[in-house]
């Protein structure tokens, strides 16, 4: 089983309000200063620009490297890779420690350093992505342009839920007297003052009634 010291993450969403990407960089690189980081810089490659930059902001405190790339046209795509090579120097080091001082039998002691690998492997992983996901997300930049912090929704997602008369989920067409979602089930929060038993001045609209047994 390898252990891939290169992981890439993916945050997009859709974005109403055009904005140039070189200034959406630029928010981001002033962001950032306010954290325990170090070399930064920018750098081109291929007509694409890249952040990057080190940090030790981690569980053992350990050097890793960030690169962040941004993408926009209707939406906009922050790609982060996380360089993790030294994670792996340090589960060597333990591994080798321990083995020193180890009673375990040899196949015992490849089960320990197989399970205390991935386990170490991940923690720190975890630790780690989510840091730099929420350094990006708590940027003014990203507040502006995502303030509900929408990820992955599509273009058509978007315009569902800006519209009270489409159901935010499915996209069904919905009415001011549907409590839920005719389709998927989804729960409308309505403020009805009347009931209509009268259908004759809604032709266009397709209401659904639902009789409940009044308890005694």
């Amino acid at each position: 089983m390898a252990f891939p010291y290169k992981i890439k993450q993916t945050i997009k969403f859709y974005c109403k309000d055009k904005i140039n990407s070189a200034l959406f960089f630029d928010e981001l690189y002033k962001h950032i200063e306010k954290y325990d980081i170090f070399d930064k810089k920018i750098e081109k490659i291929n007509e694409k620009k890249y952040l990057k930059f080190s940090s030790k902001n981690s569980i053992v405190k350990f050097l890793y490297h960030v690169e962040i790339s941004v993408d926009i046209t209707d939406y906009v795509k922050i790609e982060y890779t996380i360089i993790i090579i030294e994670l792996f120097k340090i589960i060597l080091l333990i591994i080798v420690i321990i083995a020193f001082f180890s009673r375990f039998s040899f196949d015992k002691f490849l089960i320990f350093s197989f399970i205390f690998t991935l386990l170490f492997y991940l923690i720190n992983l975890i630790y780690i992505t989510n840091q730099i996901k929420n350094i990006i997300k708590s940027s003014d930049i990203y507040k502006k342009l995502n303030p509900n912090d929408e990820d992955e929704l599509s273009k058509e997602q978007v315009e569902w839920m800006n519209n009270p008369n489409i159901c935010s989920a499915c996209g069904t067409q919905i009415n001011d007297f549907d409590k839920k979602c005719p389709d998927c089930g989804l729960y409308i929060d309505r403020k009805i003052k009347t009931i209509i038993f009268d259908k004759t001045k809604y032709k266009d609209v397709d209401l659904h009634y639902k009789f409940i047994k009044k308890k005694k």
